[in-house]
This record gives structure tokens, sequence and C-alpha cells, in this order.
């Protein structure tokens, strides 16, 4: 058998080369198609490189016409060579091919971030070839048990930003699982004497504060020995210190709140008064008004208990 070359071309039609395989005894025979000029978007996708601009072999690919409903065009692998295609032009009304066309395709490769990408075809085929870019995959840290001391932390933060809540009245004590919250106090308390070296400063001053809570919500306070209790307030602070902080911090939530409102009461009378500058609103739509504002607020992140509470008083004061 003797390999033959061959490239055949013909007027109005693309020139198409190849190899043939010629058998020495017997008929040969072959049938080789030729491509109209317009009848095919060719393309080449020349090479895939990673962030460092190494060459990439054996990426598989699929090419397909619309990024929310695709539909396969082309699949196959792009190898060190690159990969030559071609994609069937379609028909227009004139009855004439589209002259450029938008398709996308998807990369992938193992130990790579796959990717899609989108290409521009044209007719002129030298203007149809594409590199790319593929990222490693990020390997994921193992993640590690928390220790015993992280836990304490946690179960610490959380139970003093349930305090805080509860303070700012964004939730109501009937909610809090007493049951639970004995629990957080016994471990709480548990893990300041065994870690109380351990723990962080954000840690202990939460632990302070929880020890001389609000009267309102007394049932929150943590109680420590009293040698734990030396401990909480040793270093450069002391007892004075330490209430003075507490008293320093409930003034500023306090401050907080109050800002917030006034924030809220000014939206409300900013609707108020564009409602009152139309005639003849009706008392339906007055309310309705009213209450997307309020609604938007509560979406916005506002205090969803102040903003309620000043949509009441806005009803109250006008009907």
């Amino acid at each position: 058998m003797t390999k033959v070359y061959y490239e055949i071309s013909n007027e109005g039609y693309d020139t198409e080369t190849g190899e043939l395989k010629i058998k020495r005894r017997g008929e040969n025979k072959f049938e080789i198609e030729l491509d109209k000029n317009d009848a095919f978007f060719k393309f080449k996708l020349e090479k895939v490189v990673d962030s460092q601009d190494k060459p990439l072999s054996d990426v598989s690919f699929t090419i397909f016409d619309e990024k929310r409903n695709p539909k396969a065009l082309i699949q196959g692998t792009i190898t060190s060579e690159g990969f030559e295609g071609k994609i069937k032009k379609e028909i227009k009304r004139n009855s004439k091919p589209e002259n450029r066309k938008i398709v996308f395709i998807n990369l992938s490769k193992n130990g790579y971030t796959p990717k899609t990408f989108r290409l521009k075809l044209s007719s002129d085929k030298d203007n149809n070839n594409f590199d790319f870019t593929l990222f490693k995959l990020e390997e994921k840290e193992k993640e590690k048990p928390l220790t015993e001391v992280q836990v304490c932390e946690n179960t610490i933060e959380q139970y003093y930003q349930t305090y805080v809540s509860l303070y700012r009245k964004s939730i109501s004590a009937d909610s809090i699982d007493k049951t639970q919250l004995k629990k957080d106090k016994q471990k709480i308390v548990g893990c300041h004497t065994m870690y109380r070296n351990k723990l962080s400063k954000k840690s202990l001053d939460y632990i302070k504060q929880l020890t001389n809570v609000s009267p309102s919500i007394e049932f929150m306070e943590i109680t420590l020995q009293v040698n734990e209790n030396e401990n909480v307030y040793s270093n450069s602070s002391n007892l004075n210190d330490t209430i003075k902080n507490i008293i320093k911090e409930q003034k500023e939530i306090k401050s907080s709140i109050l800002v917030e409102k006034k924030l809220i009461e000014k939206r409300f009378d900013f609707v108020i008064e564009s409602l009152i500058s139309q005639n003849n609103v009706s008392d339906r739509k007055f309310i309705s008004e009213l209450q997307t504002e309020k609604n938007k607020m509560i979406k916005l992140g506002y205090d969803s208990l102040i903003v309620q509470d000043s949509f009441f008083n806005v009803i109250n004061t006008f009907f």
C-alpha cells in the first residue's frame, strides 16, 4: 500500500487537501467532497495554555449555538497541534448564507477549571483562529476539625449576639430556648474555667459584659466563681472600669437605635408629605403607600420592630 497526497481545487469551492492510501492490487476509487466557498464557517482552535503560558493538550471541547439552550454543534479534543473544523452556515430568508455567527465553546481538562468562551465566526477563515487559557483548580484545603477553644469561642459569640438582639428587642424572650440557654451558660462557665488563658480578647470582653447584663434580661447573665471573676477583671482593668465600659456600650446601642428610628420616621414623613401634596388621596391609597415604604425599609435592613412601631404610630396619628 502506498500513501499519496492530493490537492483539489475548483472555482467556487474551497481547496481540499488530504492523504490517500493506494492499494497495489484491485481498484482504487475515492470520492472527495468539496465545500462551496460560502457554505461553511471554517475555524482553527490553535492552542490552549495555562496561566503560565504552558501549552495544554488533550483538552475536551464542545461548541454550541446558544448559551442558555445549548445545542451541541461539534465535540472533540484540542491536541498540541490544535483542531481545525467547520460549522455549516444557516441560510437566511433572502436565500443567502449568513456572514457572521456567534457560538460558544466549553473547554474542560482534568485538574483545570472548566470555562466557556464566546467565539465570533466570520466568512473570512483567516479571522477564525482562536487560542484559550485555562486555570488550575485550586486545591481545597482540608477542613480541620474545630479545637475545643474554637468551639468555646463560637458558643460565647452566639450567646452574646443573642443577648444583644434581646437588648435591642430584635427578638423576644419567648423565642429563646431556655433549655439550650442553660446548657450554653454552663458551657461558657466551663470554657472560662478551662481555657481562660487561651480565649481571645474578644471572647473575654463578651464574658465581661455578660456577667453584668441589663436588669430587663437578667436571665442572660453569666455567673462565674469569685476567682474566675478576678481573672475576667484582671490586667489593667478593674471592676469599675468594666462597669463603665458596659454602660458606655449600652449607651452607644441606645444611641444607634435612636438614630435608626429618626431615619425611619423621616422616610415615612417624606411619603406623607408627597401624599398630602396630591389632592383627594383616598385612605386606602394612603395606607397602601405607607405599607409599601414599610416593606421597602425592612428589605433594606432596617430594624423590623422599629419600622413596625413607627408605621403604627403614623397610622394612629392620621386614622
